[in-house]
């Protein structure tokens, strides 16, 4: 699936991508300065699914770049799944003692996407609050954007329909630019979390500084700024 942009569209692409390619330098150098302590499974466990998103958010922006949406898209979708079951870990399982070798390694089921996403909107901290219905977005009570993102998963579908007309599938700028903007939302959130969970303020500090910076330079250039993560920063 081709994305269908004129000249001026191409150019506002690849402006974005570029600075989501600084926003992921600057997460890459805070990350990497990251302790953990190898002792608790939790933060073990949150590295490895922060790596795993930041390797696939590579692959995402390289797709992007060499107009590869679908395939892009699908790698979102994977990339949404990571970041709901890190924080679902993190903020459900965490409570409990719930052992993460045993759901990593053992046949138990995770809960379902839904499951996930609605346990994490009925949380509540005692000192930081909610997440202000921050994943209701992903399920179809909000934006829906999990099950759009698995049209190009799935082998059914508008999508599966187009190419079985025999046509050939284009995307509007409009959506090329939201699925940029809520990978590069979702990694900021996701980098945020990593520094909560090591208690260093001068690094999230550092991290929301680049976030406000990114925000100010596309708002600049009259390109809309998802508002899904701004509520989430006092993590």
């Amino acid at each position: 699936m081709k994305m269908n942009l004129n000249k001026d569209g191409k150019k506002r692409i690849h402006f974005i991508i570029r600075e989501l390619d600084k926003t992921q330098n600057e997460v890459n150098k805070i990350s990497a300065s990251v302790q953990i302590d190898e002792d608790d499974q939790y933060q073990r466990i949150n590295r490895a699914y922060f790596q795993l998103f930041q390797t696939h958010y590579l692959s995402f922006k390289l797709l992007m770049k060499e107009d590869h949406f679908s395939s892009a898209v699908v790698v979102a979708r994977t990339m949404l799944e990571i970041y709901v079951r890190c924080f679902y870990l993190e903020f459900i399982e965490q409570p409990k003692g719930t052992d993460v070798e045993t759901l990593i390694t053992q046949p138990k089921d995770f809960a379902s996407f839904f499951q996930m996403s609605t346990a994490l909107d009925n949380f509540e901290d005692p000192d930081n609050g909610d997440f202000h219905k921050h994943f209701k977005q992903f399920t179809k009570q909000g934006k829906a954007l999990y099950e759009k993102y698995s049209t190009f998963t799935h082998g059914r579908g508008e999508l599966l329909n187009v190419l079985f007309k025999g046509k050939q599938p284009v995307c509007a700028y409009e959506d090329i630019e939201s699925i940029l903007l809520t990978l590069n939302g979702m990694l900021q959130v996701f980098a945020m979390q990593f520094l909560h969970m090591n208690a260093n303020e001068a690094l999230k500090k550092r991290l929301l500084d680049r976030m406000l910076k990114t925000e100010e330079t596309f708002l600049n250039h009259g390109i809309g700024q998802p508002d899904y993560y701004s509520n989430l920063t006092s993590w």
